[in-house]
């Protein structure tokens, strides 16, 4: 048993169980857009070096990582796919060498968020497929 819980523990009940009864998802096509290296935004500069030391770590004992920039809500799209936040993806490319899934403009319906940046049971569904196909054609 873990040393103590943070309430979590719920929440991922809650998705396995939603996940284990199926059904009532429409289908929903999501793809990463393409992400290439781009220059340094100095507003994120200290959020990359974050990343850059996670990712030498990963790569001193072997683990391919591989960034994700999460989906947002439509009211909330905008601000991630033209904003300053839009660079944050070309930077963290740049900076560590790794792939960036980005699906910051995705254009998913408000009805598979929860809120503004948390997808409800149909849409982690969506996206847990979109990672699982682009993971795998990498694995290729």
């Amino acid at each position: 048993a873990p040393a103590r819980f943070d309430g979590s523990e719920w929440f991922r009940a809650s998705w396995l169980t939603q996940a284990l009864r199926g059904g009532g998802e429409e289908a929903v096509e999501l793809s990463p857009r393409p992400v290439a290296p781009g220059p340094d935004a100095p507003e994120w500069s200290a959020i990359t070096r974050s990343y850059l030391a996670l990712s030498s770590e990963a790569a001193r004992v072997g683990v391919e990582l591989v960034f994700v920039v999460p989906p947002a809500a439509p009211g909330g799209r905008a601000a991630q796919c033209e904003g300053s936040f839009a660079a944050l993806a070309p930077m963290l490319a740049a900076r560590t060498g790794r792939r960036v899934l980005d699906y910051s403009c995705a254009a998913l319906p408000d009805a598979l968020f929860i809120d503004r940046t948390h997808l409800g049971p149909a849409g982690r569904a969506a996206f847990t497929r979109s990672l699982a196909a682009a993971l795998k054609a990498d694995a290729l």
